[in-house]
């Protein structure tokens, strides 16, 4: 037997209603699954954020030291020899910093033979500057950095300047005993580092010392960096 038309409408209205909850309720297997999984999503990007260190990097403060080679070209003379090198940086933010540099080493300068060798009674060999010749650099500039990882890339121009002195002994050659040049120039400094930790950090880097003719300094350096 067929419903009157007013009891099909009520029985229709009544499973709509029925049915509208488990669409949107968490009671129903289904979306009650989909309810916790959402949930679980949510609670994880939470803990994600609160986890995340902070950039304690900026505005902080490192001081550093190495040792290297150092190379000079003081024509018609050169040397190599190793020196060290003290460094202070304060960080501006994670791409940039102020950097200053003083190094300091002991050179032995000596005169390749020319070649080809000139007329007699012209000497044709190879000879050595009579004193020890004390070399001090010192540098400040801006560095910038590719801070994205542990490993960090990093390149800056420095202003510089370069005093050689020549003397009997050290403290002779430190003062500038027998002769002083004091140049004025520029720094290339490139380098990368690993950071270990946020304290403190490793790393090789290159000074290329620009004083226009005739002087230059090169330097490989192995560098220890730590927080202040």
């Amino acid at each position: 037997m067929g419903l009157p038309p007013w009891c099909s409408q009520q029985v229709a209205e009544g499973q709509q209603e029925s049915v509208a909850p488990q669409r949107t309720s968490c009671n129903n297997g289904l979306v009650r699954r989909s309810c916790w999984w959402h949930g679980w999503v949510a609670l994880l990007l939470v803990l994600l954020l609160v986890s995340l260190p902070a950039s304690a990097q900026e505005h902080t403060l490192r001081g550093g030291g190495g040792m290297g080679l150092m190379t000079l070209e003081r024509p018609p003379y050169q040397a190599r020899s190793m020196g060290i090198l003290a460094s202070l940086r304060y960080l501006l933010n994670d791409q940039f910093w102020l950097l200053g540099e003083v190094s300091s080493t002991s050179y032995s300068l000596r005169r390749p033979a020319p070649d080809p060798c000139p007329e007699p009674p012209a000497p044709c060999q190879e000879s050595t500057f009579p004193y020890p010749v004390y070399g001090l650099t010192g540098a400040v500039g801006a560095v910038y950095t590719l801070d994205v990882t542990r490993v960090v890339p990093y390149g800056g121009l420095l202003l510089g300047g370069s005093q050689l002195g020549a003397g009997e002994g050290g403290w002779g050659a430190l003062r500038g005993e027998k002769a002083r040049e004091i140049r004025l120039g520029m720094v290339i400094a490139l380098g990368v580092e690993y950071q270990v930790t946020e304290q403190w950090s490793v790393g090789v880097g290159v000074r290329l010392h620009e004083y226009g003719q005739p002087l230059r300094v090169s330097q490989l350096l192995f560098q220890l960096q730590w927080r202040l």
